[in-house]
């Protein structure tokens, strides 16, 4: 019994070894093609989704004076045009996460329609809705508010930065 148990030890070594040298490719060998197309497939998806989201489309707005959109932690977010539509100085905290929010500086005329009532208070943008737009992984949405006037995020009041729209 022992010397049959050692003989298919034996013999199973062996057909260990001749298929470990079959995986072996000598230099002359060309590379399996289906193996090489799949590895590539999966870095080039990964690469996809491991870039940092930028804040909406840099094409949203066409305004010559707008900064901010299509940037990763744009430190100023403007619209272009009036000077209430800018937030300077922003600090990001969780960008890349499903929500990531700003504290700035922006120019506050809550209350009142004139510019000459304001004054520039800190003001807090909340970019969020991650997803692909034009091709660009990007925050599609964003709201910007005065916590210090008691206003809070609410998404049903957010602007599609996106295209652009309300």
């Amino acid at each position: 019994m022992r010397t049959r148990r050692r003989e298919w030890v034996g013999v199973a070594a062996l057909v260990i070894l001749v298929l470990g040298l079959a995986g072996c490719s000598s230099p002359n060998s060309e590379p399996v093609t289906t193996t090489t197309s799949s590895l590539t497939t999966t870095t080039a998806q990964a690469t996809t989704t491991t870039l940092p989201p930028v804040l909406g489309s840099s094409t949203a707005y066409p305004s010559p004076d707008a900064r901010g959109f299509g940037q990763v932690s744009p430190s100023e977010v403007f619209f272009g045009g009036e000077a209430e539509s800018a937030v300077t100085e922003v600090t990001w905290t969780s960008w890349g996460a499903n929500q990531a929010t700003g504290t700035g500086t922006g120019f506050d005329n809550v209350g009142s329609p004139y510019a000459s009532v304001g004054h520039f208070a800190p003001e807090t943008i909340v970019a969020f809705d991650l997803g692909i737009c034009d091709g660009t992984y990007m925050y599609q949405e964003m709201k910007e508010f005065f916590p210090g006037e008691g206003e809070t995020f609410d998404t049903a009041q957010s602007i599609n930065i996106c295209t652009g729209s309300p």
